[in-house]
C-alpha cells in the first residue's frame, strides 16, 4: 500500500489563466506523516490535492509513490469538504460502501464497519441516515469510509470548515487520535492557521500564484494535543510568524 508521496517540478495552469498555479513545485510527504497545507482561498491548495489524487492529469512534472513514478488515480483516498454521504444509505451502509465496491459481501462489509463504530464515536447510530446526524458525526462517517478504502494516504480538503468552533476543535482532537491509531499518511488542507499548527507535524504555506516553493515550518509540539495548546506562547508566536509570511509573501522566499 502506498505510504509516501513525492512531487517533483509540478507545473500546472488553468486554460483561462495567464499565470500558472504551480511552476516547478516540489514536495515530499513521508510515510505516516501528518502534513497541513495552509493558505488563502484561490491559491491552489485543492488543485494540488486533485493532482495528487489523479483527478487532474494535464500537468507536467512527476509524482512518485513509495519511490516509483506513477499516476496516483486509485492509489490514494480523497475526502473533500462535503462529506458526500449517500442520503438513502444508513451510517452502516455508507461506511461499508468502499468494501462493497471492492467485491466484499455486504454482510461481511457490514460486520467490518460494526467493529469500528465505537472507535469512531458512532456506536448506536448505525441505522441513522445522514440527515439525522450532526455535522461532526457526518464527518466521522466520511473518515471511517476513507479508512476502509484501504489506502494509506488520505487527502483531506478542509473537512471541518463548515463546523462550529467547539465542534471543530473536538473533531481536530478526535482526528489526531484516529491518526495515531491507524497511522495513515495525511495531507490536510485548511485556511485556518491555528488548525494547521494544532494538527500538523509539518506545515507548508501557499501564497498567491504561481507557487514555486512552499515555505515549510516543522511543528514540534508533542502529541496528543488538546485545546490548552492554543494559549501556549510558542504556539501563538508560530501562528503570528505564519500569518506574517502569508500576508507579506514569505512563501516565495
Amino acid at each position: 500500500m502506498i505510504t509516501e508521496v513525492k512531487l517533483k517540478d509540478i507545473f500546472y495552469r488553468y486554460q483561462e489563466m495567464e499565470h500558472p498555479i504551480f511552476d516547478g513545485l516540489s514536495l515530499i510527504v513521508q510515510s505516516g506523516e501528518f502534513v497541513t497545507l495552509v493558505g488563502p482561498s484561490g491559491c491552489g491548495k485543492t488543485t494540488l490535492l486533485e493532482i495528487i489524487a489523479g483527478l487532474i492529469a494535464d500537468f507536467s512534472g512527476d509524482i512518485y509513490l513509495d519511490g516509483a513514478k506513477k499516476m496516483p488515480l486509485g492509489q490514494v483516498s480523497l475526502m473533500p469538504q462535503e462529506d458526500l454521504l449517500l442520503p438513502w444509505r444508513t451510517v452502516l451502509e455508507n461506511g461499508s460502501l468502499p468494501l462493497e465496491l471492492k467485491g466484499q459481501r455486504q454482510s461481511d462489509a457490514n460486520q467490518q464497519v460494526r467493529n469500528l463504530l465505537r472507535e469512531f464515536g458512532l456506536d448506536g447510530f448505525e441505522n441513522y441516515y445522514p440527515h439525522q446526524l450532526s455535522g461532526g458525526m457526518r464527518q466521522r462517517v466520511a473518515f471511517l469510509r476513507s479508512i476502509l478504502t484501504g489506502h494509506r494516504v488520505l487527502l483531506l480538503d478542509e473537512p471541518f470548515s463548515a463546523l462550529d468552533a467547539l465542534t471543530r476543535l473536538k473533531m481536530q482532537e478526535w482526528l489526531i487520535t484516529m491518526w495515531q491509531k491507524f497511522q495513515p499518511t495525511i495531507i490536510f488542507i485548511t485556511h485556518d492557521v491555528e488548525e494547521a499548527i494544532f494538527l500538523g507535524q509539518s506545515i507548508y504555506i501557499f501564497s498567491m500564484v504561481p507557487n514555486r516553493k512552499l515555505k515549510h515550518y516543522p511543528v514540534s509540539f508533542a502529541y496528543p494535543r488538546n485545546r490548552s495548546l492554543l494559549g501556549n506562547p510558542d504556539f501563538v508566536q508560530l501562528r503570528q510568524q505564519i500569518l506574517a509570511d502569508m500576508v507579506w509573501g514569505g512563501a516565495h522566499e
